[in-house]
């Protein structure tokens, strides 16, 4: 899992696409849900703690987590509540339930935008998913979803991420869409009692365009996250 970032900035624009009614920017409030052909992102709910919760105490990865790991259900209904308040705050920061539309209202991870800033139009996102779900292809799904709304919507120039240099599958997902290392950030982390170091990348707008150059004449992000799925999983 990519390390969850913290932060602030500046939403350049509303998310003409959004669902549900919670984020404020000029009067106007929304929370975008953003939809793969198997996967839905949307707003993390109380009924998510228990399974926040249970992912954590299965992951056997938690090591690379980031941020220490939730041990009992108190702590995970306050996970869920910091996740509305982050989305309240001047600066408005998601952290996106991840759910299958094959089995809808179960969480099987989070995926989380935070740092948005007007003047570098850049931001950050973290990540994680339940053990299960891991190896099939899901948040490489879900990340590419994520930038495709960073990029094409939002037309921000930068996304990073931060990564426990131990942690080769959230690498992998960075480098398969198109991710630059930048270097070796040293005891940037803290969690579990220790420090960390966090290797730091970034995409850039045209690298990702690059990326989903192949998948251009397709008409739709749903046809492109299709295409998507089929090269995750080759």
């Amino acid at each position: 899992m990519a390390v969850p970032a913290s932060g602030g900035g500046h939403l350049l624009r509303q998310a003409h696409s959004s669902r549900e009614p919670v984020f404020h920017n000029g009067g106007m409030t929304f929370f975008p849900v953003l939809e793969t052909p198997r996967l839905r992102l949307r707003k993390m709910v109380a009924s998510d703690a228990p399974a926040m919760l249970s992912m954590h105490l299965q992951d056997e990865k938690r090591q690379w987590a980031g941020y220490n790991a939730i041990t009992n259900l108190e702590e995970a209904i306050a996970f869920v509540r910091w996740t509305e308040e982050i989305t309240q705050r001047h600066v408005p920061e998601f952290c996106w339930a991840i759910e299958r539309k094959d089995v809808p209202g179960r969480m099987i991870g989070q995926c989380n935008f935070t740092k948005c800033d007007a003047g570098s139009l850049s931001a950050a996102v973290g990540y994680e998913l339940t053990q299960a779900c891991q190896g099939q292809g899901f948040m490489h799904e879900a990340i590419g979803r994520v930038l495709n709304w960073c990029f094409l919507h939002l037309q921000l120039m930068r996304i990073s991420a931060t990564v426990h240099p131990d942690n080769a599958p959230s690498i992998r997902t960075l480098q398969r869409w198109n991710f630059q290392y930048e270097g070796l950030l040293r005891s940037a982390g803290s969690w579990g009692g220790k420090h960390h170091d966090l290797m730091s990348f970034s995409l850039l707008a045209p690298e990702y365009m690059a990326a989903i150059s192949p998948l251009a004449s397709l008409s739709t992000v749903t046809d492109r996250a299709a295409v998507q799925i089929e090269l995750a999983e080759a």
